[in-house]
């Protein structure tokens, strides 16, 4: 749409700088009127998707929120899971599935977002924390699945410390507050 914009703008400018010229004596208005239309149905299309690119930031922002709001949440309860180690081995799948799982899904559904408006660097330094944070999380998963609770605990605790990394990495990038060790 904004590439028809400034499309629609330049055909517009230069088709009426044509038939300004065209005839040195007169100028033929109902054809500069047409052109100087196209032209402003130009600026008109470039103005209505700067409004949505506004917009567009907004969901950045938010989606840089969510993933922030998510980091927490999932420091916040494996931290707290880690320390009082109260769940039997067999219990831990199904509190991975309750309880992170959502903080999982609506970082990842947001992860896009960081790369507009962060930078390809940020968003790779974040996601390769966070990947490897998940794929401890889906051990533990397995581990808990087969009974296996020493890998539980030490899968959970180097989850913990990948989200953590991921989440300070995400702080330094967007000038907010760590999650605490």
């Amino acid at each position: 749409m904004r590439t028809l914009g400034h499309i629609s703008l330049w055909v517009g400018i230069l088709a009426a700088s044509f038939v300004s010229i065209r005839e040195a004596a007169a100028i033929d208005w109902v054809w500069y009127a047409l052109t100087g239309a196209v032209g402003l149905v130009g600026v008109v299309l470039l103005r209505l998707t700067a409004k949505a690119q506004v917009g567009q930031g907004d969901k950045l922002r938010a989606d840089v929120e969510v993933m922030d709001v998510s980091l927490t949440a999932l420091h916040t309860q494996l931290a707290g899971e880690i320390e009082k180690r109260a769940l039997g081995v067999y219990d831990v799948h199904g509190w991975i599935d309750a309880e992170l799982a959502g903080a999982i899904a609506k970082f990842v559904d947001a992860r896009e977002s960081l790369i507009p408006a962060q930078g390809m660097q940020v968003y790779a330094d974040v996601m390769t924390r966070f990947a490897a944070g998940e794929r401890m999380i889906n051990r533990a998963w397995s581990a808990s699945a087969d009974g296996y609770i020493d890998e539980v605990w030490i899968c959970l605790e180097r989850a913990h410390k990948s989200f953590v990394d991921a989440h300070r990495t995400l702080a330094t990038a967007t000038g907010a507050t760590p999650a605490a060790p």
